[in-house]
């Protein structure tokens, strides 16, 4: 009768650790820090898990997230706290398990009033007139604001106001779109009546002319952000200046 041969089994070799993840870098915008490593160039990694701590709290660094769950060399952690050091490091993961801790990166999340703007701002100023602010309940509350153009070309734009309670809710939100020439200073006045006894806050945004569909996005984001809103250019692209805020006493 024939014989036949047997198939030896197949064998799936054991994976070994994979090894850390190296050069890691890190940017920030006010509320968000991106990290970026080399790509270990290793087939079996499944994704990272991402540690952080703020330094001048945490003694040491804990999970941010035990998996990434892909194996791309970058991850953005958001919603961290404005003007605060963190501290991060990051292990790669595969079937056998976590690497070592890649080397520590320290960076400080911007403040909120604190980043550069975008270049297309430069010479281009804006300012409350008389601020702070007083009213009465029931009465209009002016506020001017002033809005220099000192670069060559005449600037269109937006501009919001938004008026905060002291809890953060938003209770007014104005807008005037114009243009400002080349060496030219105007007045943006908007009022407000206010229903109740208390302290708030005026912001005021200058953002880009942009469409009817974009404007709604980001007065939306303010709205539902409110006083946590990020105005600089990583998150919102329109913006040319960073925010002026004003506040209003109303007895």
């Amino acid at each position: 009768p024939p014989t036949t041969t047997p198939t030896p089994p197949t064998t799936t070799p054991t994976p070994t650790l994979p090894a850390a993840p190296s050069n890691l870098a890190a940017t920030s915008t006010t509320n968000t820090v991106t990290l970026t490593w080399d790509d270990p160039g290793d087939s079996t990694i499944t994704g990272y898990k991402i540690l952080s701590r703020i330094t001048a709290t945490q003694p040491s660094l804990t999970a941010l997230v035990s998996d990434t769950g892909t194996a791309g060399a970058s991850y953005t952690a958001r919603n961290l706290e404005s003007d605060t050091e963190y501290q991060f490091a990051v292990q790669a993961i595969n079937g056998a398990g976590n690497s070592a801790l890649s080397q520590t990166v320290t960076i400080s999340t911007k403040n909120q009033t604190g980043s550069p703007p975008p270049t297309n701002a430069t010479g281009m100023t804006v300012a409350f007139k008389d601020a702070p602010y007083a009213g009465s309940v029931g009465q209009r509350v002016s506020i001017v604001a002033d809005l220099a153009n000192g670069q060559a070309s005449a600037q269109g734009f937006l501009y919001i106001v938004q008026i905060l309670d002291a809890d953060g809710a938003t209770v007014s939100l104005g807008r005037i779109a114009n243009t400002v020439g080349a060496g030219q200073t105007l007045s943006l006045s908007s009022s407000w009546i206010p229903r109740e006894a208390g302290t708030y806050s005026a912001t005021a945004f200058v953002w880009e002319p942009v469409d009817s569909t974009t404007e709604q996005a980001l007065k939306n984001m303010i709205l539902t952000q409110g006083a946590a809103f990020v105005w600089d250019s990583a998150d919102n692209p329109a913006a040319l200046l960073p925010p002026v805020t004003a506040t209003i006493t109303v007895s």
